[in-house]
């Protein structure tokens, strides 16, 4: 994983696979791994929704990279 070699990382998956992330990021050694998880409805969504949870899923994750990489 990246996060070994002290590169801050974010995985993002959706609530299905929320549990799956955690255990595979804990089975590797990751236990604090950053998760961001998105609606799994996104092929529901329009045009306009979709462009807004893409802005606030980026502020979301470049946040928690910054957060993560000063961290350590």
């Amino acid at each position: 994983m990246l996060e070994r070699g002290g590169v801050p990382s974010v995985v993002m998956v959706t609530g299905e696979f929320k549990e799956l992330a955690s255990t595979i990021a804990h089975a590797q050694g990751e236990p604090g791994l950053e998760i961001l998880v998105l609606p799994s409805n996104i092929e529901e969504l329009s045009d306009e929704e979709l462009r807004y949870l893409a802005q606030i899923t980026f502020d979301e994750a470049a946040g928690k990279l910054l957060w993560t990489g000063s961290n350590k």
